[in-house]
């Protein structure tokens, strides 16, 4: 974290604390604004879409990313400015519909693995163990609840499709072990199986992907295997704010989950 205590004189908007922001968001229109979430920094260090392209294919931020980057700094009231210019409008008008609505959904997600869904109705109490985060089938099957996120190049951060993963059981046991252990991220990933069918793709139930295990009250971040299929190409290369809009479009009146 760079060191916000630094006072900054702007010939515009006059002395505040010091802001940092990647060399794009100074000039940039419409290139995304992203931001690492912390509630206690109300102006947090920003970067764009293709910054944060370049942070995805790194996996932090290192000598490359911080070279494209070229943090830059700013002063408070420059920083607003620039967020406002750089983030897409919160609402949309739907191609659907064709009614505003106030809020384009970043986010749905399954509340159950397809397996589970499977069990008839009357014996999911007796079989399932199903949490907002764990589920377990006949203690013989085993998934974890995670995020799989897809950057987005122009907008404010990924879009997150909440999925299952399964996972053999003894990684569910060692998750389960960890599961409110400090530094518990630096765990290696676990193999598994995803286990929501999403839609707007080819079937996506049994692609492989590595689970990676992220600090205490985050989800496991769930990266696909980097084939071919449209899902995992998306993860790799991002989508627009256009292909979250074409998304949101068709889950909204689907009635879909978020």
């Amino acid at each position: 974290m760079r060191d916000k205590s630094q006072l900054v004189e702007c010939r515009i908007h006059g002395t505040s604390h010091a802001t940092y922001v990647c060399q794009h968001l100074v000039k940039g229109q419409g290139v995304g604004f992203f931001t690492n979430d912390d509630p206690d920094d109300p102006q947090p260090d920003a970067w764009c879409g293709d910054c944060e392209k370049m942070l995805t294919k790194e996996g932090e931020w290192n000598d490359a990313s911080e070279s494209f980057a070229k943090v830059t700094l700013l002063c408070g009231g420059c920083y607003e400015v620039a967020k406002k210019r750089n983030q897409p409008p919160a609402g949309f008008i739907c191609g659907k519909c064709g009614k505003f609505h106030a809020e384009l959904p970043m986010d749905f997600g399954a509340d159950e693995p397809i397996a589970y869904l499977s069990i008839p109705k009357k014996e999911r109490k007796a079989r399932c163990e199903l949490t907002s985060d764990t589920c377990v089938i006949d203690r013989e099957e085993f998934f974890v609840r995670g995020c799989l996120e897809i950057p987005v190049v122009d907008g404010p951060r990924s879009f997150v499709w909440g999925v299952w993963v399964s996972l053999s059981k003894q990684n569910f046991k060692r998750m389960a072990e960890l599961w409110d252990a400090p530094g518990r991220e630096s765990e290696p990933p676990y193999f598994g199986w995803l286990c929501t069918s999403l839609p707007l793709y080819p079937e996506t139930v049994l692609l492989k992907t590595n689970v990676h295990t992220r600090p205490v009250g985050q989800r496991p971040f769930v990266e696909l295997e980097p084939t071919d299929h449209p899902l995992a190409i998306e993860q790799r290369n991002g989508i627009t704010m256009d292909r979250v809009q074409q998304i949101a479009e068709a889950l909204l009146h689907e009635g879909s989950k978020r």
